[in-house]
């Protein structure tokens, strides 16, 4: 094993400590398995000696103590499996976690340079993989499927009745199955649901990183992550136990084929049909049959995807600890203030977008900033909202350096109604509680009545609690934009930034976003990015960024 390779491993086993108790116990059911078949041989040995002994009473003594041997075998097996699949479903839970809670903490440079598909798969299945490997792979065994050939071709060549006996219960295997196969199709949709709202948590979060960050909604989306990890994390648990209950009432059917075995083959040895040697190799054989059933994966290759998965997880893990946001320790700020741009210069990488700004934003007004494509003005509310760090200069909110704000007092005190609507898939209220917990109904229809959506709403089925689709797809562009601007209204901050508010709408619907920003700028300082000329044209001051 390389050196690379063990400092990896070794950094990954972390996640194993919190469970050092139950990986104990794992051992220590590993360790009773040897000792169960370590007593084997010696009952082996009396059971030879009975029979040479034509000592029947002591052959069948000895045969219910196999049969109590092998039923503390699957007892231990049990344990050890419901071990293996509480360790696991609960350390991919904890990876995913941590990967999470950290994800929503980065800077935008990194979502910028990183495909949100190749976050996700390796949040969800390289986590999964490793685990999965590690845990029900331990001890794999390269020559299963060998061992499955040639100890069934020697089994039939040392007596084909036997045979027949053993693999007897393989249609009474294969009808359990079947009758069962429903429930373990059910389980696994149900596991496969769960995960998908994981993904879907994930998507979501990162589809909306920019509202989840400017709204301050960074701990809401770990409790709502948290939530649906917790459902997988049981939902695999229970689905692992049942195939555990599943494949033990399998072995139980095995345990009495190979029990009629040893009373047939004992009466073939006292008969003379079988010599003793005989059929001490076939019931060796069958268990070797009977334990190479299950096919282990090569060692070789589950070693390599191992280490593939954690060199993928220790990419982003430790890109994720090297670009994490970085905000200030200030949590209060003065109540009032403009906003002032102090020859700010900022930049995408190399490419240089904004050069020794220097604007003042003032406040209860409407600033609108304008200017062509490309010019900065998207940046600086990106900038303003602490998105981004300035490369040079300072940006001053009521007369507070912005790097040095916390992010909680920044989320308090600026909002931004986004160009991209982002709802949950969840009603119009739990919308709102979704920004400000605890938020009441009649406050939220106070905001959409002073939105213009009241009446819209009051006419639904289902009114407040009428769930927003995917996208916002059973709502219109200009109602959507309404409600984005309601629920930003919500966190009631002293200062709102609307990125083009009124594009894709039409003519009615502008004028009824003019009209809520003529309302909140009697008490609120209000900047507009707009090329739309209805909105300079009620801004209090314009500020075109074509002249910098």
């Amino acid at each position: 094993m390389k050196k690379e390779d063990r400092v990896l491993i070794k950094k990954f086993l972390k996640y194993f400590r919190p469970y050092i108790g139950f990986s104990v116990l794992l051992l220590i059911t590993i360790l009773l398995s040897v000792g169960v078949s370590l007593i084997q041989p010696v009952l082996w040995s009396k059971l030879i000696t009975s029979v040479f002994g034509n000592d029947l009473r002591s052959l069948y003594k000895i045969v219910i103590m196999f049969v109590i041997l092998f039923i503390l075998t699957v007892g231990v097996n049990l344990l050890q499996s419901v071990l293996k699949a509480y360790l696991n479903t609960h350390i991919v839970y904890d990876i995913q976690q941590d990967l999470f809670n950290n994800m929503l903490s980065m800077k935008m440079e990194y979502f910028d340079s990183m495909a949100n598909g190749a976050i996700i798969s390796r949040i969800t299945g390289d986590t999964k993989q490793i685990v999965d490997l590690i845990i029900k792979e331990v001890l794999p065994d390269v020559i299963a499927v060998l061992k499955l050939i040639f100890s069934f071709v020697i089994m039939i060549k040392i007596s084909w009745k036997l045979t027949i006996i053993t693999i007897i219960t393989l249609p009474i295997l294969m009808l359990y199955y079947s009758k069962n196969s429903k429930t373990v199709r059910q389980k696994q949709s149900e596991v496969r649901n769960a995960n998908d709202h994981i993904i879907s948590s994930i998507q979501q979060a990162i589809a909306g990183i920019v509202n989840v960050k400017m709204l301050g909604l960074k701990n809401i989306e770990r409790e709502l992550f948290r939530i649906n990890n917790e459902e997988k994390c049981k939902k695999e648990f229970d689905f692992s136990v049942f195939v555990v209950i599943f494949q033990t009432i399998i072995s139980l059917m095995g345990l009495i084929s190979e029990v009629t075995v040893f009373a047939v083959g004992g009466y073939f040895v006292l008969t003379a049909y079988l010599t003793a040697e005989s059929f001490i190799q076939y019931t060796s054989y069958s268990q070797q049959f009977s334990n190479a059933s299950l096919t282990l994966v090569g060692l070789v290759t589950d070693y390599q995807r191992i280490i593939v998965s954690i060199r993928r997880l220790n990419e982003i893990e430790e890109t994720l600890n090297g670009q994490h946001e970085r905000f200030g320790k200030n949590v209060t700020i003065n109540e009032k203030g403009n906003i002032e741009l102090c020859d700010v210069t900022f930049g995408y990488g190399e490419k240089s977008v904004l050069q020794n700004i220097n604007l003042e934003i003032k406040e209860n007004s409407v600033t609108a900033l304008v200017g062509h494509s490309g010019c900065g003005k998207s940046t600086i509310i990106k900038l303003i909202s602490g998105l981004y760090a300035v490369n040079n200069g300072k940006i001053f909110i009521h007369g507070e350096d912005l790097s040095k704000l916390s992010e909680e007092c920044l989320r308090r005190t600026v909002s931004v109604v986004s160009q991209e609507h982002f709802f949950i898939n969840a009603s119009i209220i739990d919308n709102f509680r979704y920004v400000k917990n605890g938020i009441t109904e009649n406050e939220v229809r106070d905001l959409c009545e002073l939105c213009g959506l009241d009446d819209m709403i009051g006419s639904l089925p289902e009114g407040y609690d009428t769930v927003i689709g995917e996208n916002g797809s059973n709502f219109s562009v200009g109602q959507l934009q309404r409600l984005s601007i309601a629920r930003v209204l919500a966190k009631n901050t002293p200062i709102v930034i609307f990125d083009e508010p009124t594009s894709s709408l039409d003519l009615e619907n502008t004028k009824k976003v003019l009209n809520i920003i003529n309302v909140i700028k009697k008490n609120k300082t209000v900047l507009v990015v707009s090329h739309d000329e209805n909105i300079m044209e009620c801004a209090d001051q314009v500020i075109n960024m074509n002249d910098f």
